[in-house]
């Protein structure tokens, strides 16, 4: 049998977010901006499919939200980002984690580790 593509895991919604960041007002070089994070985030592990809104005139956040935990990434037109995590649960000692209101150039590790708790990835 032909392996199914990653891409279907998600729905048709999220992929009509992704070809139409034009219509949001989105400037070109972000909505490629923001393509490229997400086939560099989803080709590491298959996380579960976000929320995507966009953030003033020069971001687009990605938002992924559960019962037990929180996870967002903004990805700006100037090619930083801001992300954050908290922990709902209320039994982890390090229940936060993130940018801190300071941008960077390069996800860390740490984005991935936590996306990659969300995913369950193997």
């Amino acid at each position: 049998g032909v392996p199914m593509s990653a891409t279907r895991r998600y729905s048709p919604a999220f992929h009509n977010a992704l070809a139409n960041f034009g219509s949001w007002s989105v400037a070109p070089s972000l909505a490629f901006r923001v393509m490229r994070v997400w086939h560099h985030i989803s080709a590491r592990c298959e996380p579960p499919e976000p929320i995507i809104e966009s953030i003033d005139a020069d971001g687009i956040r990605f938002a992924w939200s559960s019962s037990v935990s929180y996870l967002d990434l903004e990805v700006y037109d100037d090619g930083t980002f801001e992300w954050f995590y908290s922990d709902r649960s209320g039994t982890a000692a390090d229940g936060v984690d993130g940018t801190k209101e300071d941008r960077e150039e390069v996800l860390p590790e740490a984005f991935y580790q936590r996306l990659e708790s969300l995913a369950e990835c193997p």
